[in-house]
């Protein structure tokens, strides 16, 4: 940064230093507003020497709207703020074809648009158990749902994901799980928790994943079994990737069949249940499983979808449900499920 001196070996060689030092710097031009002026004095003396590379489009001034694209996603550094923009055309008539490549532009590496790209997916298999052909026109009243929804994206124009997940000075941060699956769709997902004294609990949304239910016919509470693993690998991502204190783990589920298996040693499972609850158990064995009511189930938006204008108010969605992390007295054993029944 031109405003202090620095060794210039401590400035690094590489694209992940440069990332590093450009995240470091954008936090303190927002908390330091002497400190942006003086940089945006220092960028008008650098460009009247012209000598800016012709092809820069990144700016630090925050007088200018400073975008950047990537992964499908935009960041506005100056109001440090994710935000998407979708570029799927209006037409009058569509094919599955058609419904096929708009979905395919719907790319949300992070998962924060899950509830909407199920509800464009569901729709794609609607079409193929109609056996829509790829290039025929839709039948109409695919084609008006379909083109509700085409005319409803821009609404995902307006959502904006603040990137700071963190509230100040958090005493304690939990991680909280959810997952949820129908015949359609099962999914999974995190949050980040902050607690801090003298105020409520924060919750920020992190990340989704999501999958298509299988096509052979399983029992529901096998199904249930698919998310608690997709919800397993994904917790195991989100730990991996955070650079912060996480004090407790807590995963929910409004199957208690599923909790029961997942509390129940493998070898006395039926080899599908058995196998897969072996993993689970692998993958959370320091955290917790607790039961939720599927009412305050934020995944279950995922395996139901949801529609462009409504996800931007979806408070569940965004920052989960109102739960306040208490000693639970849940206790779902299995000696009191007849396992041979699913």
């Amino acid at each position: 940064m031109p405003l202090i001196e620095e060794d210039l070996n401590s400035l690094g060689d590489s694209r992940k230093a440069a990332e590093k030092r450009l995240e470091q710097n954008v936090r303190k031009f927002g908390k330091n507003s002497t400190m942006q002026k003086l940089y945006n004095d220092f960028l008008e003396e650098y460009e009247n020497l012209d000598l800016k590379n012709e092809n820069s489009e990144i700016s630090f001034n925050q007088k200018e709207d400073s975008t950047i694209k990537t992964l499908g996603m935009a960041w506005k550094s100056n109001e440090d703020q994710f935000i998407f923009k979708v570029s799927v055309k209006e037409q009058t008539v569509y094919t599955k074809r058609d419904v096929l490549s708009s979905i395919a532009k719907l790319f949300d590496p992070l998962g924060l648009l899950d509830p909407v790209i199920w509800k464009a997916k569901i729709f794609l298999q609607r079409l193929w158990l109609e056996k829509v052909n790829w290039d025929d026109p839709l039948p109409e009243e695919f084609a008006s749902d379909w083109s509700r929804f085409v005319c409803n994206l821009k609404e995902i124009g307006k959502i904006k994901i603040g990137r700071y997940i963190l509230n100040s000075n958090p005493e304690r941060i939990v991680l909280l799980g959810f997952l949820d699956s129908s015949t359609h769709a099962y999914g999974a997902v995190v949050y980040l928790q902050c607690h801090a004294k003298g105020s409520t609990p924060l919750s920020k949304l992190l990340a989704s994943k999501s999958r298509v239910a299988p096509l052979k016919t399983i029992s529901i509470p096998r199904l249930e079994l698919c998310p608690c693993m997709l919800l397993a690998k994904l917790v195991e991502k989100v730990l991996l990737s955070l650079k912060i204190n996480i004090e407790e783990v807590i995963l929910f589920s409004d199957s208690t069949i599923a909790l029961a298996w997942i509390n129940s040693p493998p070898h006395q499972l039926e080899t599908f249940v058995g196998s897969r609850v072996s993993k689970i158990q692998s993958l959370t064995e320091h955290h917790q499983w607790r039961h939720i009511s599927s009412t305050e189930n934020p995944a279950g938006i995922i395996s139901r979808g949801t529609d462009p204008t409504d996800l931007k108010n979806l408070n569940i969605w965004w920052t989960g449900p109102t739960i306040f992390i208490e000693e639970t007295n849940n206790d779902f054993s299995s000696s009191e499920i007849k396992m041979d029944s699913f």
